[in-house]
């Protein structure tokens, strides 16, 4: 259940989700589990779109990155850190890239870059409302939460 429960929300929503179901967890035992049940598992299918992103493995010291396959909303890989040469191997090994979400990270647009420079890089949905807030705020002046 944590496991699909991570799938579908994530780290922290699923802890806030699953503690409503009375499962008290935490964000990072979803993401371990996560991380359990897809190291090291290629999809056996082509994936085309891509959204990446790091997580921490020891809050604010240790980071890893976890690839999602957008299309179908899986996880399919999750590596032991965050660096543009892991990411650049990692989508050489799958040529099919077509579109990679990614955050504004410099790290993850170089690996992209390295390994998948035909592929179009676009922002992932959390960085694109993250910088609506921001443009908002600087415009009217006053703090705003989406």
């Amino acid at each position: 259940m944590v496991r699909l429960i991570g799938h579908s929300v994530g780290g922290r929503p699923g802890e806030r989700l699953l503690g409503r179901l009375g499962l008290t967890t935490s964000d990072d035992t979803i993401i371990r589990a996560l991380k359990r049940g897809h190291q090291g598992q290629a999809p056996a299918y082509p994936v085309r779109v891509v959204g990446i992103d790091d997580w921490s493995q020891l809050k604010g010291t240790s980071y890893g990155t976890i690839l999602i396959d957008l299309e179908r909303r899986q996880v399919i890989d999750v590596l032991e850190d965050r660096n543009a040469d892991a990411v650049g191997r990692w989508f050489k090994r799958h040529p099919g890239v077509e579109t990679i979400s990614r955050d504004r990270c410099g790290l993850y647009a170089r690996g992209a870059t390295l390994g998948a420079p035909k592929a179009q890089q676009v922002a992932d949905r959390f960085h694109l409302l993250e910088n609506l807030r921001k443009s908002i705020e600087v415009s009217i002046g006053i703090e705003v939460w989406l």
